[in-house]
């Protein structure tokens, strides 16, 4: 079994380098819908950087969605209601393949739902990533969903206990933490 999924994961990454349309999770399964794995800023929803710009209207964590299309300028998919959307791969700030950055922001599984991440975390922290806010002490998998990931050019690894995001393009702000919780930044 896990042959077989090693060969779908190739195939579609071969696709998907040759400009093919097909949508890549971490087990190759390139079917079905989708959720969304963390909170999404938008100003104009067929322009969603992967520089993750705060900005606009937030496409909620857990929205069902349908991926359209992988390839190397980036992931489009609809909403359940038809509206379209497309993140636009931005590798100088985003320093990670489109196979990872799909990963990072769809998941097959509903986060927020049974069973899901979500119901792991404090209830200060579940209203944090309902809100798309950051609250004092939360754990960076809830900032992660409530925030999304921070560009790797100001934030190279998420190890490290300042994380850099951007309300806008020349607009940078940053959130501190201690021993893995939130101590700074916007609340």
């Amino acid at each position: 079994m896990k042959s077989l999924r090693f060969i779908a994961l190739v195939l579609g990454l071969l696709l998907a380098a040759c400009g093919g349309s097909q949508a890549i999770n971490s087990d190759g399964d390139t079917s079905g819908d989708y959720y969304t794995a963390v909170n999404i800023w938008h100003y104009k929803p067929m322009r969603i950087y992967s520089t993750n710009y705060h900005t606009g209207t937030i496409l909620r964590v857990g929205t069902r969605c349908r991926v359209t299309s992988v390839n190397e300028k980036g992931v489009e998919f609809e909403t359940a209601d038809g509206k379209q959307f497309r993140i636009l791969h931005i590798p100088r700030h985003t320093k990670i393949s489109v196979q990872e950055m799909f990963g990072r922001y769809f998941a097959k599984k509903n986060e927020m739902g049974p069973g899901g991440k979500f119901e792991n975390f404090t209830p200060k922290e579940r209203d944090a990533v309902r809100g798309a806010v950051i609250h004092p002490g939360m754990r960076k998998e809830a900032v992660l969903m409530a925030y999304g990931y921070p560009p790797e050019h100001r934030t190279p690894s998420l190890d490290e206990d300042t994380w850099v995001y951007f309300k806008g393009q020349y607009v940078p702000f940053t959130i501190q933490f201690e021993n893995g919780r939130t101590v700074k930044g916007l609340y």
